[in-house]
């Protein structure tokens, strides 16, 4: 196995309107050999409540962005 060493900048971290914020202006073109945050969301179902309900319903986004044919319920894989 072959490891490369990297920096790790932590981006601050404070609270804003009850919610956690993180300021990633630290992250610019000058930096090099760094690691960059990356966070994946990965579902295997729509829980009740899950925001892609929302948005469809407001139209922000469609069932075609989605790549669906038909509308899913909630709680359903």
């Amino acid at each position: 196995m072959e490891v490369a060493l990297v920096n790790v900048y932590r981006p601050k971290t404070s609270i804003a309107g009850g919610k956690i914020v993180h300021d990633y202006t630290i992250y610019t073109s000058y930096l090099k050999n760094c690691l960059i945050p990356l966070e994946i969301i990965y579902r295997n179902g729509l829980p009740e409540g899950s925001s892609v309900f929302k948005r469809l319903n407001q139209g922000k986004v469609t069932l075609a962005d989605l790549g669906w044919t038909t509308n899913h319920n909630p709680g359903k894989p």
